[in-house]
């Protein structure tokens, strides 16, 4: 029975059966949220972080300006690599993407908050897809669970990220992964969610992937390969990731995961390219500095010997691989890092002193630095994602801790850090 409701959404039969198929989609996800929720929550402190309106109505417009920029860099990013230089490998992977209409799909803004309560954009998620969006939903439920006491905004984000990735699939029989060694975390979570829905998953390695893999024909797409793995497939293969029906595109992978974008993004004279003057002044207060190798060597040449005020991330990787705060290094390892060929990869931001929030779960007591994301889908923003919180500058490296998002216009009885 729940083969043929899947079939019935993805080819869209009637208008009758269509809204049959949301409301299943929303149920099942309800059921797999509710497996997880028990177990996920004893890590969600005890307070949420509020939403207010006015916030989302503000990062709704950021998403919007952030949607515009991605794809006018897409379109033009040989105008920059004075900036941000594409590598060979990279760019044969683009190159042969060309041909092909371009889909932004996902993109998940990491966001630390001053200690003026400002957020930050501190990186752009946009490889692993999926990451971030099933698991967000989860917490989104978690929250409604957890703080019955607040007088919630119906806003819910999970169900409208559901439909958004159905429609942007379209037709499609079943859904192909292309798993690198990688591991993205919500895979854990969507695989049991379409094979509840009676979707057929195929999960292919890269050395399983070929051009005429039945796998990719008539299904969704989800591209899980790291750029390392793409680089390494053949010319063939490539072209027929790229013909096929995939989230994401590898030009966002590529071209917009890559730490390096942010450097762009930060350039004024890329801003004024993609952007109307009031856009630039309302986007300009979330951006950190990004700098690659190839601008101010004299602030390169400062950072190297004054580390406290500075960051170097390496920029491709994800999941804080290769962070180094520099008030949390030791010399010698701050100077090994610029004395090693390492120091190539790197992008150089500024350090942001962060704000603390003081929390509790259960009988423990937590003071927290909080990182944040927002869910982008193409040009439609899906609220903001997960919350991960810990007591080390940089999150996934001494303790990870969670934070529900609740979304209300009621928030008296909250401390102020609490309401974003």
């Amino acid at each position: 029975m729940m083969s043929k409701q899947a079939k019935i959404y993805t080819f869209g039969f009637n208008m009758v059966c269509r809204k049959f198929m949301r409301n299943n989609i929303a149920c099942v996800f309800k059921e797999i949220a509710d497996t997880k929720r028990t177990y996920l929550a004893q890590w969600y402190l005890d307070t949420p972080a509020i939403i207010p309106s006015d916030t989302y109505a503000r990062w709704n417009r950021l998403q919007r300006l952030l949607y515009k920029a991605i794809w006018y860099y897409v379109g033009h990013f040989g105008e920059f690599e004075q900036i941000f230089p594409i590598p060979d490998v990279a760019r044969r992977v683009v190159d042969i993407c060309r041909p092909y209409p371009y889909r932004i799909g996902t993109y998940r803004p990491d966001f630390l908050i001053d200690r003026s309560g400002q957020i930050k954009i501190c990186e752009i998620g946009a490889r692993f897809p999926l990451n971030g969006y099933f698991m967000s939903g989860i917490s989104e439920y978690i929250g409604t669970c957890n703080y019955p006491y607040v007088s919630y905004l119906e806003r819910p984000e999970y169900e409208r990220f559901l439909h958004y990735l159905f429609d942007y699939w379209g037709r499609f029989e079943r859904l192909c992964v292309l798993k690198s060694a990688d591991k993205p975390c919500d895979i854990k979570y969507y695989t049991p969610f379409f094979e509840a829905l009676g979707i057929p998953v195929h999960v292919l390695s890269p050395e399983q992937i070929k051009p005429s893999s039945p796998e990719l024909a008539n299904c969704a797409v989800v591209n899980e390969l790291n750029q390392y793995d793409m680089e390494r497939l053949d010319d063939e293969t490539l072209h027929a990731i790229a013909a096929s029906n995939a989230l994401n595109d590898m030009r966002t992978i590529f071209l917009i995961h890559d730490k390096r974008f942010l450097a762009v993004l930060s350039d004024a004279h890329f801003q004024s390219q993609c952007l109307e003057e009031d856009d630039i002044a309302f986007l300009r207060p979330y951006l950190i500095p990004t700098y690659t190798r190839l601008q101010n060597p004299e602030l390169w040449h400062d950072a190297r010997r004054q580390k406290d005020g500075w960051v170097l991330k390496h920029a491709l990787l994800g999941k804080s691989e290769q962070v180094y705060v520099g008030c949390t290094c030791s010399e010698e390892e701050w100077e090994g890092v610029f004395a090693s060929p390492l120091i190539e990869a790197m992008v150089l931001q500024p350090f942001i002193r962060q704000q603390r929030l003081d929390s509790t779960i259960g009988e423990h007591i937590y003071s927290d630095f909080v990182v944040g994301t927002l869910l982008c889908f193409d040009d439609c923003f899906l609220g903001p994602g997960i919350f991960r919180t810990s007591s080390f500058e940089v999150t996934n490296r001494v303790d990870d801790r969670k934070m529900a998002a609740c979304f209300t216009d009621n928030y008296s009885g909250f401390a102020d850090r609490f309401i974003l």
